[in-house]
């Protein structure tokens, strides 16, 4: 067995353990699907889309989005000020 020599620190890998000792001996070592399990290629900007996959049905990043966007405004806003302000002090 592959495993047996393996080194688990924590001892609920304990669990891990004994399922993939339980696949092997009972499963031949993998979950037996049924029907098409070929998956369809993808392309690299479908699969690692984010917005589309989770940030723009998540209310936690919705709400950091704004966030963010709102302190980009205010961040160019200051210096835009600054830039305004500043030559009249140094002349």
């Amino acid at each position: 067995d592959s495993y047996s020599k393996a080194v688990m620190p924590c001892s609920t890998d304990r669990g891990v353990m004994n399922f993939r000792n339980w696949m092997g001996k009972f499963a031949g070592g993998h979950i037996p699907f049924r029907g098409d399990t070929t998956m369809p290629a993808k392309n690299n900007d479908v699969v690692f889309d984010v917005w589309n996959s989770h940030t723009k049905h998540c209310s936690y990043c919705l709400a950091a989005l704004k966030r963010l966007k709102m302190a980009r405004k205010l961040t160019f806003l200051t210096a835009a000020l600054i830039a305004t302000i500043r030559p009249k002090f140094l002349s």
